[in-house]
């Protein structure tokens, strides 16, 4: 339910950059806009439970990128609540569509507020991990 805004300053807290001047830092912000609380709900209860909404492949797709386009200097995810369901929705709808490619360097997803379990969602990294042979 927060806006664009209340998304980038989370995203700055949520990775320490928040009071940080001195130290630019890179923040590529993947908002996902609120249908109402019914919309969320429905959105949130497909990702979680095995379907993919159009948000989840949106999201596989943006993170195929960031991570292609960030190679071996790697890359920092900071996910938020529905942004974990999201994103284990959309890696496995990419993996089998299209291929994911985690490249070499060192790529990680922190989770806050998450409705995905750390297990869950280190399975489906594993499995991006698998079909391109990186570990």
């Amino acid at each position: 339910m927060n806006n664009a805004g209340e998304a980038i300053k989370n995203g700055l807290q949520q990775t320490g950059s928040w009071n940080i001047r001195e130290d630019a830092i890179e923040l590529t912000v993947n908002y996902n806009p609120s249908y109402g609380f019914l919309g969320d709900l429905f959105e949130a209860t497909v990702d979680k439970f095995g379907g993919t909404t159009g948000m989840a492949k949106q999201t596989g797709n943006f993170y195929s990128d960031v991570i292609g386009a960030r190679g071996d200097a790697g890359s920092n995810f900071a996910n938020h609540s529905q942004a974990n369901a999201l994103t284990n929705s959309g890696i496995k709808w990419k993996i089998d569509n299209g291929g994911f490619d985690v490249n070499n360097g060192e790529h990680t997803i922190v989770s806050f507020g998450s409705p995905v379990g750390r297990s869950e969602m280190e399975k489906t990294i594993n499995l991006a991990n698998s079909n391109t042979g990186n570990n």
